[in-house]
């Protein structure tokens, strides 16, 4: 309950940030949601398998602490035009949080579902392949943990 918690509080300090949407539902989405996206010959996993509870045990590399049961997502959209394509090697700050931004991933079947109608256009995914090399959104990783509160600043450091 407490990382949803967390997760929530930074969803809703990412919320004050001018032009920036979360755009998942409630803005967060379990870790490793896109497990299996590896079957697709055409595109890279985009399942964040190091950082998925159930694969602890797994998977080489695992930065999932022992006795953790749930670890959130934080997605953020909204950058204009592709200025996230610069990120690589910046820091996202978020109160005393600092998450180091890393290479570009690949993006998951799941872009070509409405979240309204749930009906599929694969259009979406094979346009960001073709434009983007089906890569769009980036790796991350926590460099210091802390608490994300209400109200706190976000901040791109490069």
């Amino acid at each position: 309950m407490a990382a949803l918690m967390a997760a929530q509080a930074a969803v809703d300090a990412i919320s004050g940030v001018c032009g920036v949407i979360t755009p998942f539902p409630g803005g967060i989405v379990a870790s490793g949601s896109k497990v299996g996206s590896k079957k697709y010959k055409f595109m890279g996993a985009s399942t964040n398998e190091v950082y998925c509870p159930t694969l602890r045990d797994k998977v080489e590399g695992s930065k999932v602490p022992e006795g953790v049961k749930a670890v959130y997502e934080i997605v953020i959209d909204g950058v204009d035009g592709t200025d996230e394509f610069g990120w690589p090697g910046a820091e996202l700050h978020i109160g005393d949080v600092v998450i180091a931004l890393d290479s570009r991933r690949g993006r998951c079947p799941m872009t070509t579902v409405d979240p309204d109608t749930l009906e599929v256009d694969r259009g979406v995914l094979k346009d960001i392949i073709a434009r983007f090399d089906g890569k769009l959104a980036l790796n991350a990783e926590v460099l210091v943990p802390g608490t994300i509160r209400i109200g706190d600043p976000v901040d791109l450091v490069r």
